[in-house]
Formats: structure tokens, sequence, C-alpha cells
């Protein structure tokens, strides 16, 4: 669907990713290469008939062998649906800003779902079952440590690419909604990488480092699965130099 709007080191070393699940005492320890690695973003709305076959493939992402390492993937639910006849109980407002911000920016011809970006820059690929390819290139080490109520992001960078503004997302899995209303009336829609929470800080420099914390999420009450990305931005717009994620619980 088309919401129209006006103009308005080695590679070796760099493809290494370390993740370290939460211990006894809530410690969570993630960890990129220095190889970029791509964020890969779907914008859907469960208002949406074209959305299905897009969120059938990003779910099938669990599965493939380099996720986390070769890709990070989020989805974002969007409200512009939702006037359809069902309400989205996933979309969020500011996760449709975030979509008309790429199209401001000149990253997206236009605002539609399913909508599907790759570090930052549309991507069609994925109609062909294709993942983004990696680049060569290295982009610095991203980290991200949560210990006790403190959730700490750190980006070493590598060249000239420095990183402003760190991103930092709770992701639920293992989500279902039966649809009653509106275009997937009587649709099971299963949803994976579903983005539940975000949070955006300003990174502060420390020498060669970049710092930024953020306050903890709120978990869900079930022992439901969650999974935490993380990514840095750097220059005009949401140009994302680099993506960390892994599984919560």
């Amino acid at each position: 669907m088309l919401l129209r709007v006006l103009a308005i080191a080695t590679c070796l070393v760099a493809s290494t990713l370390s993740i370290a699940a939460p211990d006894t005492e809530g410690e969570l320890r993630l960890q990129s290469g220095r190889q970029a690695t791509p964020l890969l973003e779907l914008f859907t709305s469960e208002g949406c008939s074209s959305c299905p076959p897009a969120e059938r493939w990003f779910n099938a992402l669990e599965r493939e062998p380099g996720l986390w390492r070769d890709f990070v993937p989020v989805v974002w639910h969007v409200d512009y649906w939702n006037y359809l006849g069902w309400e989205d109980r996933f979309a969020q407002s500011r996760f449709s800003q975030r979509q008309y911000d790429y199209h401001d920016q000149g990253n997206l011809s236009q605002v539609y779902t399913p909508g599907v970006l790759s570090a930052g820059r549309e991507y069609r690929a994925w109609r062909s079952d294709d993942l983004p390819p990696r680049t060569s290139q290295s982009a610095g080490q991203l980290s991200l440590t949560a210990r006790g109520e403190v959730l700490e992001v750190r980006f070493e960078s590598d060249g000239e690419r420095r990183a402003s503004e760190a991103n930092l997302v709770l992701l639920g899995m293992d989500l279902a909604s039966e649809v009653t209303r509106g275009e997937n009336r009587g649709r099971s829609l299963q949803h994976q990488f579903v983005v539940l929470d975000w949070q955006r800080q300003t990174l502060q420099a420390e020498n060669e480092t970049a710092i930024a914390q953020f306050a903890p999420f709120k978990l869900p009450d079930d022992e439901s699965r969650l999974a935490v990305a993380a990514w840095v931005t750097g220059g005009s717009g949401e140009t994302v130099i680099q993506a960390v994620g892994g599984w919560w619980r």
C-alpha cells in the first residue's frame, strides 16, 4: 500500500560478533565486529493487506545463520492505516514519523507499506528473498551492555565516520493478532522483531569512544521472548553507521 505525500583490522576480525545473554546478575553484553552491519528495517501495518508477505519474509530471518552478525532486523508498525478499520496495537505515531523523516531526507522514494530499508536506504530486493549484502567497509565497533538499571552503548569509530546519536530498541518476538476488521479481516498475523520501545540519545565523546546511557526498558509481564538492538547514526539524517543486536531473553 502506498501513502502519497507532498514533497515535503581484517575482514575476518571485522565479521566477529560477540553475544552474551543476561547472566544471573542480569548483565547483557553485545558487541559488533568492526565491519559495518546493516540495520534492516520494515515499516508495516496490521491494517495493510500488502504487508503479510513482507512480514513472512522478516519472520523467516530468525532462521538465517547470519542473524545479528550480518544484519540486525527491526520492524516498525505505523499508524497511518488505522483509519481503514483496524487499529494496529503495535503502531505508534513516532514510528510513522521515522518513515516520513526517511522520505524527507531523500532515503525513501515514497511513504508506503511494506517499506524496507537497509542501512537507512530503500531496499526492494527483499521481494526476491535477497538479504542485503555486507560491505567490507570498516565502520567501528559498537557495544551494548546492560547492568542492572543501566543500559550503555559505546562506539569506537574507525576512520572519519563519527557517530552523533545512539538508538536503542526492545523487540518483541512470537507475537500474533487475530484481525477482525479492515483489509486483513479474518487473518491471523504472526510477528517477529517488533519494536516495542525506542530510545534515542546524543553520544558523548570520551577520549576515542562515544558513549550514551539509557533508561531501563519496561519489560512485558509474561515470559515472552525478547531481543534488543542498538545502532548509531552520524552526519545528516538517519545514516546508519553501525548496528548490533541479540537476544534479551
